[in-house]
């Protein structure tokens, strides 16, 4: 048995460009500026502008928040190539130190004395312990110095990667034609009523269309069990 159905849906272009609401903070953005209904555009021209105002005070704070942490990581470079730098020289010291008592505790008990020996080997002993701990001294600022141009490498990088994040969002809040066209406001699917400058809409609701005048279709909705013995007829 044939059946009629009838259904109510928009007539469009099937060269159609649909804008809709990019991610959002809290996923419901508000809109700003619209180009005008029913006015023709260019491919670059603009559409809509969507409110960054949030997202504007992050990129603001993030930009700081590099820049500070960047300042901080030359200084601690510099405070670091200094210690580097003792370190190196105590331990050239106390090398130089260990050899000269080392030579000196060589000489013979006969040639200069019970007490003057007995000094000397204890020089050495104390040189010695000196001259190993510059050692470890050294490996174990090297070992620092490594691992914090490492902390600072890699939370520049992430601190970069949420900067770019930033502005590539706000960038996105600006939208712009993809080719020539007539600009057509979207409908509120609840209301009915056209879509406006200050309205909020959900990430993924469309805004607008831009849409050319050939090649036309009709775009509707129906019941999905009704789908598969529905055929389109025209008068």
């Amino acid at each position: 048995k044939r059946q009629t159905i009838y259904v109510t849906g928009e007539l469009e272009s099937r060269n159609t460009q649909h804008i809709m609401m990019p991610l959002v903070p809290s996923f419901n953005g508000k809109i700003s500026e619209m180009a005008a209904e029913g006015s023709f555009v260019k491919e670059g021209d603009f559409l809509v502008r969507i409110d960054g105002s949030t997202i504007d005070s992050q990129l603001i704070a993030q930009e700081e928040d590099l820049i500070t942490y960047t300042a901080t990581a030359k200084k601690d470079a510099i405070e670091f190539k200094i210690q580097l730098n003792n370190a190196q020289i105590a331990y050239e010291v106390a090398k130089i130190n260990f050899e000269i008592a080392a030579m000196q505790a060589q000489t013979p008990l006969d040639f200069i004395g019970e007490l003057k020996f007995k000094q000397n080997q204890l020089q050495l002993k104390n040189s010695e312990k000196t001259y190993k701990k510059t050692v470890k001294d050294l490996q174990e600022q090297k070992i620092v110095i490594a691992n914090d141009k490492k902390k600072y490498a890699l939370g520049i990088v992430q601190k970069q990667k949420k900067l770019d994040y930033l502005q590539s969002t706000l960038e996105a809040f600006n939208i712009t034609a993809q080719q020539e066209g007539y600009i057509v406001y979207a409908v509120h699917p609840r209301s009915g009523e056209k879509v406006q400058e200050g309205d909020q809409a959900q990430t993924g609701r469309k805004i607008m269309s831009v849409s050319q005048n050939n090649d036309m279709q009709i775009v509707a909705t129906i019941n999905a069990i009704a789908v598969s013995y529905t055929h389109l007829t025209l008068p």
